[in-house]
């Protein structure tokens, strides 16, 4: 994060720094937001990135997370209690060991929406299953992609953008097939503050 001092001439210092207000943090939606049209920029971006996946003994490729970005369970399991004395995985330790890897053993600690709170889990693959790297338009649509990577989400065909919510800082529109006719990113192209102060230096 950096801080920097800017002298604003005049008395007005709202309204003259308001053309450069990042819109993504403000949350200001006035007439310096614009839409951007970055369907080449995401369709290449697709086309390169690669992921973490499981990959079972027939080279199906299973992602990491569920639909709803929770960790996908069937790949962990609650440690030893071995395991939480050897590497501190108790509730003592939560802080400290968020997550990590040891002796071939890797955990992570977060709230597992299971019901039974926040703690560790040790990931545990099952036999003939591995890690690897791999494109992720093996493994999702360009849609999908789209909406993770720029956190927008589709419009329904026929349908117009709600612009006050749903869509405000950007969204995806499809044809009638679901296909990717063009990814939105709603921005100030020339943002340069999130916040700022009269004084305080």
């Amino acid at each position: 994060m950096s801080h920097f001092s800017v002298l604003v001439i005049g008395s007005s210092v709202e309204e003259q720094l308001a053309p450069y207000h990042e819109f993504e943090c403000t949350g200001k939606d006035d007439e310096f937001v614009r839409e951007v049209d970055v369907t080449e920029e995401a369709r290449a971006e697709y086309a390169a990135h690669e992921s973490t996946y499981y990959q079972d003994p027939e080279g199906v490729l299973y992602p990491r997370f569920t639909p709803e970005g929770e960790w996908d369970q069937r790949f962990w399991r609650d440690p030893t209690p071995e395991e939480v004395e050897k590497y501190k995985l108790g509730k003592a330790g939560i802080l400290d060991q968020r997550s990590g890897g040891e002796d071939g053993v890797e955990w992570y600690t977060t709230d597992w929406k299971d019901g039974s709170g926040y703690r560790a889990k040790v990931k545990c693959l099952p036999e003939g299953w591995k890690e690897v790297e791999a494109k992720d338009s093996l493994v999702e649509g360009f849609a999908e992609f789209a909406k993770d990577w720029y956190g927008s989400q589709v419009v329904p065909f026929g349908e117009e953008p709600d612009l006050s919510e749903k869509h405000k800082y950007g969204y995806i529109l499809v044809d009638v097939a679901g296909n990717v006719v063009r990814v939105i990113d709603r921005t100030n192209p020339n943002k340069h503050w999130d916040w700022w102060q009269v004084g305080g230096r």
